[in-house]
């Protein structure tokens, strides 16, 4: 820079000083380019920005990265509101795991007591946190077991992947775990152990197939609950006593007529259904009065006309359901405010689409009929 003229780097700098406070991601990556010397132009403290200019502080500190950039993190981790400090837990993962929980993370207030935890590396160093009260784990890795989840400290929620098959024992009897989601090809052992979780939230999404769901009586207060690799389940009534569930989503069911063992769920909001082999929409007016959003992927469906006696629905979304010929009876869903269609039996007529007031969202490349019927002003884009 000494080379350049003084006019030169004059220009350089008003540049620099009119985007700092960067307002953005995209500004804080902008003006991470600039390297170190950046950092003097940063402000030393953010707790008196906009949360937007605070967070965008702290990761333009971090894409610069160093012992510089560690430093000035270290005062932005006096500032208590949420968004700054779930930040400055994200860009954790920047740095040496032990060197940034003792310089930036050690005083910090954390989300009132709170951090997510995103990696393995992280758990061994928490003890650093002067603060902490509670975590939740969402890490990026794989899992072999669960024996990593820390006794010394209230863990909220886990959400994690499996390749391997992975037993829940380990968990039982955490009085603080609210959410647990486990995805992956790995199976699932010791399903039992759920029922001494205080679940509200679960979601297990196995390559392998669940043998049954008797877990589920032992949860009364989940309120939402995601279930795949439901191939060989023949009994879903635990289903309708794991609580007061307000989203359901379910996948690879099998047995044809499994939606009235459920009985009727008052409170549920949203249902999805993916990879089964029937859907007979007759039976969701008792299932779920009240659902506001319906989700069916790659299901065989019947009983379109019955949808018109859900009077709640907003949200209907159909993907890859090749029975479905003719959405005619979609012409009475006049409360409906979005519909979704994709990947649906080529030349699939959408005209009864332009009877209603609701957006229409239908994906680039499918071959329907009558969309010039319908006001391009409510067609979203894919």
């Amino acid at each position: 820079h000494e080379d350049l003229p003084a006019e030169v780097l004059a220009r350089g700098e008003t540049a620099i000083r009119a985007l700092v406070p960067p307002n953005s991601p995209v500004e804080a990556e902008l003006l991470a380019t600039v390297g170190e010397p950046l950092l003097d132009y940063l402000p030393d403290d953010v707790a008196s920005l906009p949360s937007t200019q605070a967070v965008a502080c702290v990761r333009t500190a971090a894409f610069i990265n160093g012992p510089a950039a560690m430093s000035r993190l270290a005062h932005y981790a006096s500032d208590e509101r949420s968004p700054t400090q779930d930040e400055i837990a994200s860009v954790w993962r920047y740095f040496d795991p032990e060197a940034f929980a003792a310089r930036v993370l050690a005083e910090a207030p954390l989300d009132n007591g709170h951090i997510s935890v995103e990696s393995l590396q992280h758990l061994s160093h928490l003890r650093e946190l002067t603060n902490l009260r509670s975590i939740s784990i969402n890490l990026t890795e794989e899992i072999t077991d669960f024996e990593f989840v820390p006794r010394d400290v209230e863990v909220r929620s886990i959400r994690v992947r499996n390749a391997v098959p992975v037993s829940l024992a380990p968990l039982e009897g955490r009085t603080a775990l609210a959410s647990l989601q486990v995805r992956g090809p790995g199976s699932l052992l010791s399903l039992d152990t759920l029922g001494t979780l205080p679940l509200e939230s679960l979601l297990l999404r196995q390559g392998e197939p669940l043998e049954h769901l008797e877990f589920l009586r032992q949860l009364p207060h989940l309120r939402s609950l995601g279930l795949d690799s439901l191939d060989e389940i023949t009994d879903f009534t635990p289903i309708a006593t794991s609580g007061p569930l307000v989203h359901l989503e379910l996948s690879a069911a099998r047995r044809i007529d499994f939606l009235q063992d459920l009985g009727t769920l008052p409170y549920l909001w949203s249902l999805r259904l993916a990879h089964c082999s029937s859907v007979d929409l007759a039976d969701l007016p008792a299932l779920c009065p009240t659902v506001r959003t319906l989700e069916i992927d790659d299901c065989w469906v019947t009983g379109l006309e019955h949808l018109a006696r859900l009077p709640n629905l907003r949200y209907l979304q159909l993907f890859g359901c090749p029975s479905v010929t003719s959405i005619e009876a979609l012409r009475e869903l006049t409360q409906l405010e979005i519909v979704s269609l994709s990947r649906m039996p080529p030349g699939l007529d959408v005209s009864p689409l332009a009877d209603l007031d609701a957006k229409v969202q239908l994906r680039k490349g499918d071959q329907f009929s009558g969309v010039d019927s319908l006001d391009q002003a409510r067609l979203l884009p894919w």
